[in-house]
């Protein structure tokens, strides 16, 4: 996709000639209207303005987990279109693993819902759309590229297990980790005869984690999944600037350190599953090292995580040298910054 394809192109050449552009990302909604994922919503809006581009978020990235249970078509008006009725942006996204999972008498194929409110095809509009005046994206499928002058934004679908995502196996095929290859080797390329984009990689389950669902603790890390990104990586020299993730329903940021083509890179992995669903506990250990990695800023102050409270998102803004991530909490009608992590581009 390019930026016109998401937001029209009067908006992208309005935003693209400031050399900045700004985006919502956040995970794990899925609850309706009247809930913590409306309040997290309006707030989301109240950054908008309409009548300048240029200085507010351009779209929504939903990082998954948009509808819960079974009879997931019909969910989509209570969980999806109704709460997000006054959000004025268009949302893209990459599927969670409860968008994916099949139930015994609906949601007979995986992925269904998902496909038909995200992926139609263009010149028509789900059914739901028309009825709350929202009009879709028409992505390309259920992982893409966005390819904007200054960000290649790239949503991956990590599959339907509750524990542990992939990219790829025996049973769903490797298609996916081999287009993420050629995109990749594609970036390595551009990036010689080019200016330097920013690289944004999103995926539900994620990389890093700390979790214990047996204790309430959400979810831990998919190793798996984080040696089938690195492998793409390395065979491309090209590393990520930022990761995105949700599925555990809590903030969690963690630093990673990687050797790239002969320079020390710190890479943010960022967790917002903060959308609206549930919170769950904040993980312990923060500010400890591990191997590569340090758990850094993962933990908000004493009772944040708490039932009802602890939602939020993300805002991300890109600028030729350096990317911004910033966490907003929201409770209720309010909000307010938690944590700012800027991330140069070298």
């Amino acid at each position: 996709m390019k930026l016109a394809d998401v937001i029209g192109k009067r908006a992208a050449s309005e935003i693209e000639a400031t050399h900045r552009l700004s985006f919502h990302a956040v995970g794990d909604t899925g609850k309706g209207a009247h809930s913590a994922q409306q309040d997290v919503a309006e707030a989301m809006t109240r950054d908008i303005n309409q009548n300048n581009h240029a200085k507010s978020p351009a779209f929504l990235f939903h990082l998954g987990d948009v509808i819960y249970g079974d009879g997931k078509e019909n969910l989509y008006d209570d969980e999806f279109y109704r709460p997000y009725a006054e959000y004025p942006n268009k949302i893209i996204a990459i599927p969670g693993n409860h968008d994916g999972d099949v139930g015994v008498t609906v949601d007979k194929e995986s992925l269904k819902a998902f496909r038909d409110n995200f992926c139609a095809p263009a010149g028509s509009e789900p059914p739901l759309a028309k009825t709350f005046s929202n009009e879709m994206v028409h992505q390309p499928g259920v992982y893409w590229m966005l390819e904007t002058k200054l960000l290649n934004l790239i949503g991956m679908y990590s599959n339907a297990a509750e524990d542990a995502g992939t990219l790829g196996d025996a049973n769903v095929g490797m298609h996916q980790l081999d287009w993420l290859g050629e995109r990749l080797k594609q970036i390595a390329a551009d990036r010689k005869s080019g200016p330097r984009k920013a690289l944004i990689v999103g995926m539900h389950h994620p990389p890093f984690a700390r979790g214990l669902s047996d204790k309430g603790y959400g979810h831990g890390s998919s190793d798996q999944m984080r040696k089938q990104l690195d492998d793409a990586f390395d065979a491309a020299g090209v590393w990520p600037d930022l990761v995105l993730s949700g599925h555990a329903h809590n903030y969690q940021h963690y630093v990673r350190g990687r050797n790239v083509n002969g320079a020390e890179k710190h890479i943010p992995y960022i967790i917002a599953g903060t959308g609206g669903f549930a919170i769950q506990p904040a993980p312990s250990g923060v500010g400890t090292t591990k191997d590569d990695t340090t758990y850094k800023n993962g933990s908000p102050p004493k009772g944040l995580f708490q039932p009802n409270t602890g939602y939020g998102y993300l805002t991300i803004t890109v600028r030729p040298k350096q990317i911004q991530a910033d966490f907003i909490i929201v409770q209720g009608n309010h909000r307010q910054p938690f944590e700012t992590t800027t991330i140069p581009l070298t």
